[in-house]
């Protein structure tokens, strides 16, 4: 199990991942794929085996905005252009809204998609709406929502023709809740409570000697 702070992974959940497969979720580049490359070459002594699964669990040391990591849905500009006054419903936090239509046509770019989706998102108003972020991916053609502040908070989005086209529902879409600043005993104790079928563990970002050895009690 490898602890990460990439907010891909949301908190009360664990990604199990095969070999490559970390590569295309959290991209080539990454050091999670990096990890990930170097476990799954290790080559066990007789009898000869190789790992079969590698765990992903969330580690927020400075806390989460909820956040909306949106699937490749390979939705055209044209596709956008044609909508007239789409809506759509998402809940960040304890309020859900309903945007005003969001008028696509005529733009001239996915990043003048994000930006008109984001205008009506924010005139919604409220914690995590007010200064929410929309932004798209060009590396993964993808759409990305996050909540305009750190704290604990539910995320979704409710199934419409616009969020559908951005990849807000679906098969694919992640809804990364936010979250309060963890400790790593804390990130630990919260991923066992999701499943404790792990053998070994190791942090994926600095974790000084104070905050070990909590951990290293616990798992004594």
């Amino acid at each position: 199990r490898r602890f990460t702070t990439n907010p891909r992974v949301p908190v009360g959940s664990i990604l199990r991942v095969s070999s490559g497969e970390a590569d295309s979720f959290f991209g080539a580049q990454s050091p999670e794929a990096a990890f990930a490359r170097q476990y799954f070459s290790v080559v066990l002594p007789a009898p000869v085996s190789r790992p079969g699964y590698l765990l992903f669990a969330a580690y927020a040391p400075s806390g989460r905005a909820p956040a909306v990591f949106g699937a490749e849905r390979g939705t055209s500009l044209a596709d956008f252009q044609a909508f007239s006054g789409g809506t759509i419903t998402l809940q960040l936090g304890d309020a859900q809204v309903t945007t005003s239509p969001i008028v696509t046509a005529g733009l001239t770019s996915f990043a003048d998609v994000a930006s008109a989706v984001q205008a009506e998102i924010r005139a919604a108003g409220g914690a995590q709406y007010a200064g929410a972020i929309v932004a798209y991916d060009a590396i993964s053609g993808t759409f990305n929502l996050t909540g305009d502040t750190i704290a604990p908070a539910p995320v979704s989005v409710s199934d419409g023709s616009l969020a559908n086209a951005m990849g807000w529902t679906g098969l694919g879409v992640i809804y990364s809740p936010g979250a309060a600043p963890q400790s790593p005993i804390e990130a630990f104790q919260a991923a066992e409570q999701v499943s404790d079928s792990f053998g070994s563990a190791s942090f994926g970002a600095p974790v000084t000697l104070d905050q070990a050895i909590p951990v290293a009690q616990y798992v004594a």
